[in-house]
């Protein structure tokens, strides 16, 4: 069975949205997407909140 494109994109926005870790989406520093979890991380009330942001500092830490 396939998917048409557009199901897929939603497939996985599903996924994405629902997950217990915390994911979102940049251009330029620019919050494009996010989930709720990643709000919930950072304090936020709403992945609203986290794209209403000018700015987000983009950090990674290594597991160790």
């Amino acid at each position: 069975m396939s998917r048409s494109a557009s199901e897929s994109d939603e497939a996985f926005r599903g996924l994405v949205e629902s997950a217990v870790e915390g994911f979102f989406i940049h251009r330029d520093f620019k919050p494009l997407f996010a989930n709720q979890a990643c709000a919930d991380i950072f304090g936020y009330d709403s992945p609203e909140d986290v794209l209403a942001l000018e700015k987000v500092l983009v950090f990674w830490a290594p597991n160790e």
